[in-house]
């Protein structure tokens, strides 16, 4: 099943035919999950939104993490378990009032009814990473208490996404240190992920906008290569 902007349902497989017959062939496709089994997240709710969400800019797009096997795997089988965006604003406002989640495990946010979400939400911490370029919505989603993370593919340009206020996470080099500095000097933390060996249910830390660091995430396995040279700021 395919949702649709205007929340109708296609069964059509073919995500360029949409029911509401709108001008934008784009569906919106997002799964929600009550408790992931992805133990990076740990036992959280979570969200996964279609490839036909992100960004044209993304710097990783077509070889990002959600690429690689098994996050690909869910992110394939998202207009399977598709839900309308005013169900998913109905699951969130049911979660418990300090219940940590993610959203966009995969793909990124539909600024159009991002509105809607964060008053649903309704100030509980979430952990969202967008490749969008800064607009009203997301400096409006940050103010009401949805901590909006952007995203950077090295550290030269996490300086250019912060200069906007909003916190940043970026890639860092497989070999960066623990503690490392944008060449403007900002402070990077190497994700606790990787320090601490906490998954993101017992840290917590990208979904707080006061941390006053840049998050530092280095390359996996899935196209190291690759999102190594994004880091190091070359031509992939």
């Amino acid at each position: 099943m395919v949702i649709c902007r205007d929340g109708t349902a296609t069964r059509s497989r073919d995500r360029r035919v949409c029911d509401c017959r709108v001008s934008d062939t784009r569906a919106t496709v997002i799964r929600f999950v009550r408790v992931s089994s992805n133990r990076h997240l740990g036992p959280i709710p979570a969200t996964y939104s279609s490839r036909e969400t992100c960004p044209e800019g993304c710097g990783l797009r077509g070889f990002c993490y959600a690429e690689g096997w098994p996050v690909r795997l869910h992110w394939d089988r998202v207009p399977d378990f598709a839900i309308p965006p005013a169900d998913l604003c109905r699951e969130i406002r049911q979660l418990p009032r300090y219940q940590l989640w993610r959203h966009c495990v995969t793909g990124d946010a539909e600024l159009e009814w991002l509105p809607d979400l964060v008053r649903a939400n309704a100030g509980r911490p979430v952990i969202f990473f967008t490749h969008h370029l800064v607009t009203d919505v997301l400096r409006d989603a940050a103010a009401r208490g949805f901590n909006v993370n952007l995203s950077a593919d090295n550290p030269t340009h996490a300086d250019e996404r912060a200069s906007s206020g909003l916190p940043v996470a970026t890639l860092i080099e497989s070999s960066a240190p623990n503690v490392s500095y944008t060449p403007a000097g900002r402070k990077i933390v190497a994700c606790p992920s990787d320090t601490k060996k906490l998954n993101c249910s017992r840290c917590g830390l990208c979904s707080r906008s006061d941390r006053g660091v840049i998050i530092g995430f280095r390359p996996k396995a899935h196209a190291r290569a690759r999102i190594e040279k994004a880091a190091r700021g070359l031509p992939g």
